[in-house]
């Protein structure tokens, strides 16, 4: 057996919580500079371009890995089961990858326009060959995941800042790019034998074909929100044929996927352990979970889109340049999809994967993306970016309110204005303590002062109107710095 006892959330929530700070941390060193080393236009370039390889991998890969990391978590305990598990999905994994990279190739000798770096780009699909990061998270492996990504991201810092000078060097930048996938990817088997004992390939059974008809159901919800950028990329590469419209929308959009990757940490966590709770069939136990779950997120993106909204025009002005001026205002205007997508992240991480109640989401999903194109089509044209975002603000509501409605009886819903009344109010004395200080000076530190000063002061508000997750979070910090002390 594996793992006897299942590791503590929050030390797994620790974990993933550091490597989201390692992502952002390299998102806040990297896009300041590649921004003011290729430019709006490079950058745009790079955006539209890998939107079409992101496209191409989210199709290989069916949903199949979201399949995986749950049949790992259910069957955990049993060396044989799992172990069919793994052979399954490597197999059909294999198989569809295989497929897809050969249409990549047939789209890439049929394109006129980029197509160099379209052939670059082909490393990142066949990167996803060797990716079983679904094998570490179905075992709460987070440790070993964190550590991958600290190396392969400082690596990735240092070639950049050694062979990306000049607006010349984006075929290098993505070079760069896809080869550390690749070898992100393949140092995940380095540990494998050590902390696996997978049953050898010839003592099981294995049915590839059935993870690959069942993958599908787990399909659409894994790719909702990248499926959604992409549509959005391609859609406003090909309709105002602008490479500067796709930079500020790239620019615009990682903003906001950090933030998103910070709010969602918990529901990444709490997901393979919820598949372990609905196969024993604790009810209780998940609906409290799921409730504190949902309070902790509010906790968390509340002040996520009023910190955006009051510190973007500082934030784009020092670390993208002027250039990117319009992402301003952009940013504004996307952040409260923060507040959508992590209400549906809960709700599909938490409940409706677990759960395997996988064909009204499908739907659901299917109907927001659905929503997104044909604004898409329609607002574009007109307002370019600024439609896009629109679009994705209206398809991702509708998504998030339809997911409200078929967990309507495991979630109590009304809990979300409980929740929510002290943590605005904190919010709106946030915002103010930053604004009243945002025009002092205009330099990084300063920026970072902000946050702090903004964080003090929401979480002092919390604290004193005795909200349950604030005085969890400073009984945790006491308890830990008692331990340190003694």
């Amino acid at each position: 057996m594996i793992l006897s006892t299942m590791n503590s959330i929050r030390l797994n929530y620790l974990y993933l919580l550091l490597n989201k700070f390692i992502i952002i941390a390299s998102h806040c060193i990297t896009i300041p500079y590649i921004s003011r080393v290729l430019g709006p236009e490079n950058v745009g370039i790079k955006s539209y371009t890998m939107s079409y390889s992101l496209l191409f991998t989210i199709l290989a890969t069916f949903g199949l890995f979201t399949l995986a990391q749950r049949e790992i978590a259910r069957n955990r305990d049993k060396v044989l089961d799992y172990s069919t598990v793994f052979w399954s999905v490597l197999i059909s994994s294999f198989i569809l990858i295989s497929s897809f990279l050969l249409l990549w190739f047939g789209f890439v000798l049929l394109v006129d326009k980029y197509q160099l770096y379209f052939f670059i780009l082909s490393l990142s699909i066949f990167a996803s060959f060797f990716d079983i990061t679904w094998f570490y998270i179905g075992f709460e492996f987070f440790s070993k995941i964190l550590l991958r990504n600290a190396v392969i991201k400082f690596s990735v810092l240092l070639l950049i800042f050694v062979f990306v000078t000049s607006e010349n060097d984006l075929i290098l930048y993505l070079l760069i790019l896809c080869v550390s996938d690749l070898c992100g990817n393949i140092s995940l088997w380095f540990n494998f034998k050590k902390i696996s004992k997978i049953v050898e390939f010839k003592n099981i059974n294995p049915c590839p074909s059935f993870y690959i008809k069942e993958s599908f159901k787990y399909y659409i919800p894994s790719i909702s929100l990248s499926l959604s950028i992409v549509i959005d990329k391609i859609m406003i590469g090909l309709i105002t044929n602008s490479e500067f419209d796709n930079g500020i929308f790239e620019q615009t959009a990682n903003i906001i996927i950090v933030v998103v990757a910070i709010v969602s940490t918990l529901n990444s966590v709490m997901a393979p352990r919820m598949s372990y709770l609905f196969n024993k069939g604790v009810l209780d136990e998940i609906e409290q979970k799921v409730h504190r779950s949902l309070d902790f997120v509010l906790f968390l993106v509340y002040p996520a889109i009023v910190g955006l909204i009051a510190v973007s025009d500082n934030v784009v002005l020092l670390f993208l340049g002027e250039k990117f001026y319009d992402v301003i205002d952009m940013i504004c205007m996307m952040s409260p999809i923060l507040f959508f997508i992590s209400i549906s992240n809960l709700v599909c991480l938490q409940y409706v994967t677990p759960s395997g109640r996988i064909s009204l989401t499908n739907r659901i999903v299917c109907l927001g993306i659905s929503f997104n194109v044909l604004l898409n089509l329609v607002l574009i044209p007109f307002f370019s970016v600024s439609g896009a975002i629109v679009s994705s603000l209206v398809s991702e509501f509708i998504v998030s309110i339809l997911y409200m409605y078929i967990s309507r009886k495991l979630i109590r819903w009304s809990l979300l204005f409980k929740f929510s009344f002290k943590k605005i109010f904190a919010c709106v004395l946030m915002f103010i303590g930053i604004f009243l200080f945002k025009y002092l000076y205009a330099n990084i530190y300063f920026v970072f002062m902000q946050c702090l000063l903004g964080f003090f002061i929401y979480f002092s508000v919390l604290f004193v109107m005795r909200d349950s997750i604030a005085i969890d979070c400073f009984g945790k910090f006491l308890k830990i710095l008692k331990i340190r002390l003694d």
